[in-house]
C-alpha cells in the first residue's frame, strides 16, 4: 500500500505547491503595495491572506491526510483477497496514465484527490462529458457516479477503449446515445466480403 500513496502522492504533489506559490506571490504583493501598513486596508489584507493560508492548508490536508485515510478506509472495507491483489500486483497491472488495469477485474485510478478502485463488474456504463473537462462518467451497480478524469495529454476515446478491452459488458454512451456494438451477424457479413 506505501507504493499506492506514495505514486498518488507524487501525481498530487503539484497541487499544494501551486497553492504555496500563489499564497506566497499574494502575500509578497500585499507587503510590497503596503496593504498592511495603511489603517483602511490592513483588515482586508488579513482576511484575504488567512484565506489564501487556509485554502494552501486545506490542499495539503486533503492530499496528504484525507485522501490516504479514505483510501486504508476503502481497502479495509474490501474481501481480503481484493486487497492482497491491489497490492501485490500494483506493479504488474497494466498501467494507463494514473489507472492501473488489474487482470484480476480490478481498476484503480485517481479521481479529484482520491484513490479509486473499482471492479469491473460494478461499472455498468461509461459516458465521456466534455463540458466538464473531457472526463468519463462511470455509472455503478449501486446507483452512484465515479468521475475518471482525463488529464489534457490524454485520449479519452483511448481511455473508453481500454476499459472496454477489459470490461466488454459496459454500456457506452456519446451523447446520451448509447453506442451499438456490431452484432456477431454484422461481423460474419463484413467477414465474407
Amino acid at each position: 500500500m506505501t507504493r499506492i500513496l506514495r505514486d498518488f502522492y507524487r501525481a498530487h504533489i503539484s497541487i499544494p505547491i501551486r497553492y504555496a506559490a500563489v499564497t506566497a506571490i499574494c502575500i509578497g504583493a500585499f507587503f510590497l503595495t503596503g496593504i498592511f501598513s495603511r489603517d483602511n486596508t490592513r483588515l482586508a489584507g488579513i482576511i484575504v491572506s488567512a484565506f489564501l493560508v487556509g485554502v494552501f492548508l486545506w490542499a495539503v490536508i486533503d492530499v496528504f491526510v484525507i485522501a490516504p485515510r479514505k483510501f486504508r478506509r476503502d481497502m479495509e472495507k474490501m474481501p481480503e483477497n481484493d486487497r492482497d491483489i491491489i497490492v501485490s500486483c500494483y506493479d504488474t497491472a497494466q498501467r494507463l496514465g494514473a489507472r492501473r488495469f488489474y487482470k484480476d477485474g480490478i481498476m484503480l485510478f485517481y479521481s479529484f484527490r482520491r484513490i479509486i478502485v473499482l471492479r469491473y463488474d460494478e461499472i455498468v456504463s461509461a459516458e465521456p462529458k466534455s463540458s466538464h473537462g473531457e472526463n468519463i462518467f462511470l455509472k455503478l451497480s449501486d446507483g452512484r457516479t465515479v468521475i475518471m478524469q482525463v488529464m489534457p495529454n490524454e485520449n479519452g476515446a483511448m481511455l473508453l477503449a481500454a476499459l472496454r478491452a477489459e470490461a466488454p459488458d459496459i454500456k457506452v454512451y456519446i451523447n446520451g446515445r448509447l453506442m451499438n456494438d456490431r452484432t456477431d451477424a454484422d461481423r460474419k457479413d463484413n467477414n465474407a466480403q
